[in-house]
């Protein structure tokens, strides 16, 4: 579900189908994904859907029908991760994903794609983003290497690392 791979496996928690492709991972490193707490997006037949830091997941015992493990984690509980800075330098295209409280509604943010100027945002400002949204839990996903492909058209050519992480809506 993210770019980073080892021969184009995942290095970081994968959960597809109810089967765990790549277990946890809450080894320390450097980049953004190890900015502790990391976390963990997830659908749940039981609980429906939630964000946790990695160390929470676990703990949980949950056994989720889809789940991916990304960082860093930008609220738990309503509380902004405490590295961000809310004078920040640090702008950079940015996307996530986050559960309404009042409703369990998911709810996912991709900065502006098309203004590579203005859609430069802080992680303090996405995670302030996600408060204004009603979400109390919110994980990044990912940043300058995303994109959005909306109803590709047929024959559409997807070269590699163009996605790192994926999630697919179909009726």
């Amino acid at each position: 579900m993210r770019a980073s791979t080892n021969a184009g496996r995942s290095l970081w928690l994968t959960i597809a189908g109810g089967k765990e492709l790549v277990p946890l991972n809450l080894a320390k490193g450097e980049g953004n994904f190890y900015l502790h707490p990391n976390g963990v997006f997830y659908l749940d037949d039981q609980t429906g859907a939630g964000v946790m830091t990695g160390a929470e997941y676990g703990q949980s015992g949950l056994q989720p029908r889809l789940a991916t493990q990304s960082g860093p984690i930008l609220l738990r509980q309503g509380k902004i991760h405490p590295a961000f800075n809310f004078n920040s330098p640090n702008r950079r295209l940015r996307n996530a994903v986050g559960v309404r409280a009042s409703d369990g509604q998911v709810v996912f943010v991709m900065s502006d794609r098309e203004d590579r100027v203005k859609g430069r945002v802080t992680f303090h400002q996405l995670s302030r983003f996600f408060l204004h949204l009603g979400c109390q839990d919110a994980l990044f996903l990912d940043g300058d290497i995303s994109d959005f492909l909306f109803h590709p058209p047929a024959g559409a050519a997807v070269t590699p690392n163009t996605f790192a992480g994926m999630f697919v809506l179909w009726k």
